[in-house]
C-alpha cells in the first residue's frame, strides 16, 4: 500500500510539473510573409538586390489590400508590421468585420533599404480562419510603402464572453431558431383555422356552448 501511496504521489507531481511547464511555454510568433497573402488587382509581390526580401508594392488604398487567412489559435496578439516608407498616408489594419487600427508612415526623403517596424498593439483573432486585412488611406505619390511582412505575437487567450462560436455551435443555433419559427407558424395556423368555430363544454350535467 505505501508503494501504491509513492507511485500515486509521484504521479501527481508529474502532472503539476507538466501543467506548469505548459502555462509557462512560449509561443512562437507567427510571421505572415508576402507569398501568404491575397492581393488585390494593382498590388504585386517583388524582389530587390537592395532589399532583405520580397516585398509587396503598389498603390494601396481603401479598395486595395493585402489579406491573410490566419491559422492562428484565438485569442489576444500583438500586432506589429514591417515596412519601408514612402510617400505616406495611413496603413489600415482589420480582423474580419472588426475595428479598423490606422497608424501613420511618415514620407521618406532619401532611399532606404532596411525596413522598420510599425507597431498597431493588440488585436483579437476570434477564430482559426479569420482574415487580417491592410489597406491604405490618404497616400502621397509614389506609393504608402513597401509591405515586407506581418508578426503576431501571443498575448493571452480571449475572454470567454468574447470567443467565437464554432461553426457546430452556430449550426445549432440555427437549427433551434427554425424549430422555434416552425413551432409558431403551427400554433397561429392552428389559431387562425379555429376561428369562427362553435365549440361546446360539458360539464357534469351541464352544458355550455360559445363561439371563437
Amino acid at each position: 500500500q505505501r508503494m501504491y501511496c509513492r507511485f500515486a504521489l509521484l504521479g501527481i507531481l508529474m502532472s503539476i510539473f507538466a501543467s506548469a511547464q505548459a502555462a509557462n511555454e512560449v509561443k512562437q510568433p507567427i510571421v505572415l510573409l508576402p507569398r501568404e497573402a491575397r492581393l488585390s488587382p494593382g498590388m504585386t509581390t517583388f524582389m530587390s538586390s537592395t532589399l532583405p526580401a520580397p516585398y509587396v508594392g503598389g498603390w494601396m488604398d481603401k479598395s486595395r489590400y493585402i489579406d491573410y487567412e490566419l491559422k492562428a489559435e484565438p485569442g489576444r496578439y500583438s500586432l506589429v508590421v514591417s515596412i519601408v516608407p514612402q510617400g505616406g498616408g495611413y496603413l489600415s489594419a482589420k480582423v474580419d468585420d472588426g475595428q479598423t487600427v490606422k497608424r501613420p508612415v511618415s514620407k521618406i526623403r532619401e532611399a532606404m533599404f532596411k525596413p522598420i517596424e510599425v507597431k498597431f498593439g493588440e488585436i483579437e483573432i476570434p477564430s482559426v480562419g479569420s482574415h487580417l486585412r491592410f489597406t491604405g488611406d490618404n497616400i502621397t505619390p509614389p506609393g504608402l510603402c513597401l509591405f515586407f511582412q506581418a508578426k503576431l505575437t501571443w498575448v493571452a487567450p480571449l475572454p470567454s464572453s468574447s470567443k467565437a462560436k464554432s461553426p457546430l455551435q452556430l449550426a445549432a443555433e440555427k437549427e433551434k431558431a427554425q424549430k422555434e419559427a416552425q413551432a409558431v407558424m403551427a400554433a397561429q395556423a392552428l389559431i387562425d383555422n379555429l376561428k369562427g368555430t362553435t365549440w361546446t363544454f360539458y360539464a357534469m350535467s351541464d352544458n355550455f356552448t360559445g363561439q371563437t
